[in-house]
């Protein structure tokens, strides 16, 4: 079923191989916000409310079970000023709100905006250079084939690869980590996924 889910972008011709990346275009449907700060180009990534988390700054709720101890995300707009809860370089949400001026930062992408899907297919080691290379191919190749309303805004890759708990595991200077390191990561609320225990022992 897993292959036959996938598959399914091959069918209706939505999966395009760019470079060492392949992109089906979707909506990214998290609730989550970008922000980018209109002096220097530093990006904020805000939730929306009503979001459940745990005190370690994950989701609530992994296998059916609520902690008593879970904390909600907030979203107040007044007088030109933002609070809602940020998520962390680290992929952590943080339960203390922080307040942003509107006017010094622009909306770059929420949970209806277009995105390239990334997914890496089976082959050799992939490079930080594969990964720009690809996502500016992409960019390019998504403006001259979608009309101007379903461009993608930006990259989004949700994978277990990005699971923030891997730092902990894996030794700092390995590849994996690295790229953690480069990329704004996001939490999602798990489904019930095994696919990292597919990946790495063939059976999940």
């Amino acid at each position: 079923l897993r292959c036959l889910n996938w598959l399914r972008f091959h069918v209706k011709g939505e999966l395009f191989q760019i470079g060492r990346l392949q992109f089906p275009p979707v909506i990214l449907n998290e609730p989550i916000c970008v922000y980018r700060r209109i002096s220097n180009g530093e990006v904020l990534i805000l939730l929306e409310p009503g979001q459940r988390f745990l005190p370690d700054a994950f989701y609530d709720g992994a296998g059916g079970k609520l902690s008593p101890d879970a904390w909600f995300s907030e979203w107040t707009e007044k007088n030109g000023r933002l609070t809602a809860n940020r998520i962390a370089c680290n992929g952590r949400a943080e339960s203390l709100p922080t307040t942003i001026k509107l006017d010094e930062w622009r909306l770059c992408v929420d949970s209806s905006s277009a995105v390239m899907n990334t997914h890496i297919p089976r082959g050799r080691r992939i490079t930080m250079e594969d990964w720009r290379d690809s996502i500016r191919r992409g960019f390019d190749f998504f403006k001259n084939i979608r009309a101007a309303s379903a461009q993608p805004l930006a990259c989004a890759c949700k994978s277990w690869i990005f699971d923030p708990k891997l730092q902990e595991l894996i030794p700092e200077n390995s590849g994996l980590v690295s790229l953690q390191k480069r990329m704004n990561i996001f939490p999602l609320c798990s489904q019930g996924t095994r696919s990292g225990f597919c990946f790495i022992f063939g059976d999940d």
